[in-house]
């Protein structure tokens, strides 16, 4: 696996954009509401979008630490609303017709059903559980695979490589990594990582940068 990880980062070195070990946020990783607030709105807005999302939010629930999924769960989706601001409250997910706040209600409710309140809990559940939340979550209408990665991504749950970085590990090592399972790309994500001096976290956001990038 070492020259495969070799091969990996000499891969990946003339790809990622400048400055994608800064540009990663840190996330939420003690503030669930939070976390899905972003998760839900970063999936397809620009971050400075997601900055007012959250900052209207937190000053609608002043002194509370915002870890809480219950609070959304046992809301309403006008209260919602009211709380990330007229601007975003009626916004709705590219593509479907349903309004994002309603997406992270259905996500809040779906979860404190699981027994998932905070963003520990859902790093524990997802470690344990991943295809369950994952379908779970991509069960609810207007939440697709990159907000599933996104959710992951701000509270700092460890997931499985999404289907872009498999091919684009794929294509990168040829034919000599045709048998590679899963957890097989996984560990050498992270081994990679480590020879870029990151978090895999960091690294995959990185990625995505490169894949959004190649969209636009």
């Amino acid at each position: 696996m070492d020259e495969w990880v070799k091969t990996l980062q000499a891969e990946l070195a003339g790809m990622l954009p400048a400055g994608w070990r800064d540009a990663t946020p840190w996330g939420y990783p003690q503030q669930a509401e939070l976390a899905v607030l972003a998760a839900v709105y970063g999936a397809q807005i620009l971050p400075a979008g997601v900055a007012e999302v959250v900052d209207n939010y937190m000053r609608a629930r002043p002194r509370l630490m915002l870890d809480n999924l219950r609070a959304i769960a046992e809301g309403t989706v006008a209260e919602l609303s009211s709380a990330v601001g007229p601007r975003w409250g009626e916004t709705t997910v590219l593509g479907v017709p349903v309004r994002r706040v309603a997406v992270v209600h259905a996500i809040a409710i779906a979860l404190v059903a699981e027994g998932v309140v905070t963003a520990k809990d859902f790093r524990s559940a997802v470690a344990e559980r991943e295809d369950h939340f994952e379908r779970l979550l991509l069960g609810i209408r207007g939440l697709g695979p990159g907000t599933w990665d996104s959710l992951a991504f701000e509270m700092h749950a460890k997931v499985r490589p999404n289907a872009q970085v498999v091919e684009l590990v794929y294509r990168a090592l040829g034919e000599s990594a045709v048998d590679l399972r899963i957890e097989d790309i996984d560990e050498l994500m992270r081994r990679t990582a480590r020879r870029f001096a990151v978090d895999q976290r960091v690294l995959e956001h990185g990625l995505d940068q490169y894949f959004d990038a190649r969209v636009r």
